[in-house]
Parts: structure tokens; sequence; C-alpha cells
């Protein structure tokens, strides 16, 4: 799922550093970007998601996949603040974090610093993201 050269410009899905979780995280900066991969996971019937922040789970290939979307309104001047958009991504990865433990068919509690670590390492990644979309969109390239 990964791509060596990563587009910041919110055209596509962008695959994040996965670490020990099995299983591929992606975060989609638009609209446009989720149409992309949805086709190019062979993904129909799904809409884009109009809720400011969405968290969405596919099978493509064998491969497990989590999409972590960010409604581009709520990501732009008019819509929240960076600390709302910072709290809204933070949201998301606690439940990238359940889908993964789901995954890895874990139901009841892990100790605390590996659940608190791995939400940290699952937002800094959608965050970052965000950040490398947003600086993009500000240089207009």
């Amino acid at each position: 799922m990964s791509r060596s050269d990563p587009d910041f410009s919110g055209r596509s899905v962008l695959w994040l550093d996965q670490g020990w979780q099995p299983a591929y995280i992606g975060f989609c900066p638009s609209k446009k970007a989720w149409r992309r991969e949805m086709k190019r996971l062979g993904v129909t019937g799904q809409d884009y998601p109009d809720a400011p922040g969405n968290t969405s789970t596919y099978e493509s290939k064998g491969k497990f996949c989590i999409i972590v979307s960010l409604n581009e309104k709520a990501a732009s001047a008019e819509g929240a603040t960076d600390l709302q958009v910072a709290g809204l991504l933070c949201h998301e990865a606690v439940h990238v974090w359940q889908f993964v433990k789901k995954n890895m068919g874990v139901f009841g509690d892990v100790d605390w610093e590996t659940e608190a670590y791995s939400v940290q390492a699952i937002f800094q990644n959608i965050y970052r993201a965000h950040l490398d979309v947003q600086k993009h969109r500000a240089k207009g390239t």
C-alpha cells in the first residue's frame, strides 16, 4: 500500500509508516483522494464521509487497510482551528488503534503504556501527514 514518493497535494491518500502494527494506515485529505483510493482498492458503494473526521476499514488483496479522512472544510480557514483539527485527528487515532486491536484479535484491555504509545505513534503519523498536506497547499503547488 505504501508509496515511495508521497503526493502531498491532497489528491492522493498518504500511506503512513505502520511500525509494528498489522495494518496499512492511510490519511485521506480530500474527496478527490477518497474517490481515487476507493477505485484503486476496488471498493464500491462507499461515499465520501460527511463527518469532519472519519476512520474506515477495508480489506484489499488480503491486506487490512484503515483510512482516516479529514473533511476539507474541517481543515480549512473556514473550518476548525489548528487545535480542533489536532483534537479531531487524535480522536481518529484512537479509532485506528481500536481497529488494529480488533484485527489482532485483542478484545480485552492492553497494558496502558502499550496503548498510550500506540495511540501516540498513530496520531503523530496522521498529524504529520496532515501538516505536510497543509504546507504543500500553502505553497500553492
